[in-house]
């Protein structure tokens, strides 16, 4: 009995960000094929906005689901917004993510957190995760910030700095609909050519980090 509790407990997720580009995928990832057990939590910004701290009700909630792993897509992630609003997008990205995280700690919570390559200056084409960082952007420093709390306060975690995200469905947020779209309105200078970038499928993220969780690998 006490190894199917561990178990249950093991597929058990609270999933923050979920009605997000990549939230929204990862929240249908682990809820498909039930009978392997899955349990996600998935909270969209009407269950958990992020511009304030989280509620009591929301702890309460922690409590009784008692979820192995949190993983937290939600956020600020517009880097010209964050430029543009460094108050609000440092209260949502870092302050109460951190208040986020405290839940997690208390309640013996793993994170999973998606943090980016904007915590690289872009001064070397392929930084790995010995690589100093060293963010230009109001967004990348409040990755960062994050990265360092979770590190200090987190044994067991996992750290995914993705790049450009892309998905084979269209979403305003994939960068292969922009270019679709871009390219219908007639527009020939469609890609970049002042940086590098990683892009990821989001469809890759699902099936990978669903495995680590099941082999209780992160």
């Amino acid at each position: 009995d006490n190894a199917l509790l561990a178990l249950r407990k093991e597929q058990r997720l609270v999933l923050i960000g979920a009605n997000g580009f990549l939230g929204s995928h990862l929240a249908s990832t682990f809820s498909e094929n039930p009978k392997l057990g899955w349990s996600p939590w998935s909270l969209g910004r009407a269950e958990l906005d992020l511009s304030e701290p989280p509620t009591t009700a929301f702890e309460s909630e922690l409590v009784r689901w008692t979820p192995a792993w949190g993983i937290v897509c939600a956020g600020m992630t517009d880097v010209n917004d964050c430029e543009r609003e460094p108050e609000l997008s440092q209260r949502i990205n870092v302050e109460n993510t951190i208040r986020l995280l405290e839940l997690f700690s208390r309640y013996d919570v793993k994170p999973v957190f998606f943090s980016s390559d904007s915590v690289f200056d872009g001064t070397r084409d392929r930084p790995d995760e010995e690589f100093p960082v060293s963010p230009l952007t109001h967004y990348g420093r409040q990755k960062s910030e994050v990265e360092v709390y979770i590190r200090a306060h987190f044994k067991t975690h996992l750290i995914l700095r993705t790049g450009r995200q892309l998905s084979t469905r269209p979403h305003r947020k994939n960068a292969i609909t922009d270019i679709a779209n871009r390219i219908n309105r007639g527009e020939t200078d469609v890609l970049p050519k002042d940086r590098r970038i990683t892009p990821v499928f989001i469809e890759d993220i699902g099936k990978y980090l669903k495995a680590g969780c099941r082999a209780g690998s992160i």
